[in-house]
């Protein structure tokens, strides 16, 4: 049988995944919530100095190493987060214009997206890839969010 058969929580190529999420803040979380999730965007909220967001992506570094459509492969800026190579003062001077009120038009953040590495990273911080395909295969079959987590790296212990 080959890996793509397997069920996830016995395929050897997704342990880096299982071990990313188990060294997150977040884990061990239930099955019948979200919590893995709010607990993320909870602590991101309290990131009010550069200091704090340093600290909160540290705490989570290990979030951006996974990617479950395409295992391994990172982004240069998900590479950054995690090797603690990023400009945090420029990302955190970047995540107002991130979020939902910002006063930026969409043309100005079309190009800040194309072109700002502290953009594209304060991006990815509020929306990491692997929250996003967890929150999408928990929309697809109607469950909450920590059972997409458990089912995509096959975390069994959780149930």
């Amino acid at each position: 049988m080959t890996e793509n058969h397997l069920h996830p929580s016995e395929n050897p190529a997704l342990e880096p995944i299982r071990q990313a999420i188990r060294s997150t803040p977040g884990y061990p979380f239930g099955v019948v919530s979200d919590s893995f999730t709010e607990r993320y965007v909870s602590g991101l909220k309290e990131c009010n100095t550069a200091d704090k967001l340093r600290d909160f992506v540290n705490a989570w570094k290990s979030l951006w190493t996974i990617n479950f459509r395409n295992p391994g492969e990172t982004s240069k800026e998900e590479k950054s987060l995690v090797e603690g190579t990023w400009d945090v003062e420029a990302v955190f001077a970047a995540m107002p214009d991130i979020r939902e009120d910002s006063t930026k038009t969409k043309d100005e953040m079309e190009r800040l997206m194309a072109e700002s590495i502290p953009h594209i990273t304060a991006a990815i911080i509020a929306m990491p890839r692997a929250h996003l395909e967890a929150h999408m295969v928990a929309g697809h079959f109607g469950v909450p969010s920590n059972v997409a987590w458990i089912q995509l790296a096959g975390l069994v212990e959780l149930f």
